[in-house]
């Protein structure tokens, strides 16, 4: 409601960004700028500013969804998981998203991952994508010492991992 208030008073102030719909000739999708977009129809208008963009990608979405809000890991590794689904490495996901491929290869922890870890991390005990990825890769080798571990904890920090490692002898 801010939004379209704003947009009332003021108008849409930054063009939207919009590609050609695949399917239906004459019909277009955005690419950028829905809040702005569901804004304007609140108000009844029909046009508002926006420039073509074909080359728009769901890599660029992914960025710019990342940049603006912070996407949450899992919402990340669902979007690998499809990219790696269709023959794309690790790496070349890392380089169009401008992420390291120790990164990418962190959050693939999180690609169909053991109900222990998604319920860790839908509680919010632990949130780090790499603590994530440590802990699954650990109950692999140990499952008993690191599920006895996380049984007994609230929130799991970098330095909780660290310590279990340092339990098990690694």
């Amino acid at each position: 409601q801010e939004l379209a208030d704003s947009i009332g008073e003021r108008g849409v102030r930054v063009p939207i960004s919009v590609r050609s719909h695949p399917d239906q000739a004459g019909r277009w999708m955005v690419n950028a700028g829905a809040r702005r977009v569901r804004a304007s129809r609140m108000l009844g208008r029909v046009d508002i500013p926006a420039f073509v963009d074909e080359t728009f990608d769901s890599y660029d979405q992914v960025i710019e969804n990342e940049q603006r809000e912070g996407l949450k890991p899992i919402e990340l590794a669902l979007f690998i998981q499809r990219e790696l689904a269709t023959g794309l490495s690790q790496a070349e996901i890392a380089r169009r998203l401008g992420k390291s491929k120790t990164y990418v290869g962190y959050v693939c922890a999180l690609i169909d991952p053991p109900d222990w870890l998604l319920a860790m991390y839908r509680e919010g005990r632990c949130r780090g994508v790499k603590e994530l990825h440590d802990l699954r890769r650990l109950q692999e080798a140990h499952p008993v010492q690191v599920l006895d571990f996380v049984g007994t904890r609230g929130f799991v920090s970098r330095g909780d991992v660290e310590a279990l490692r340092s339990q098990i002898g690694l």
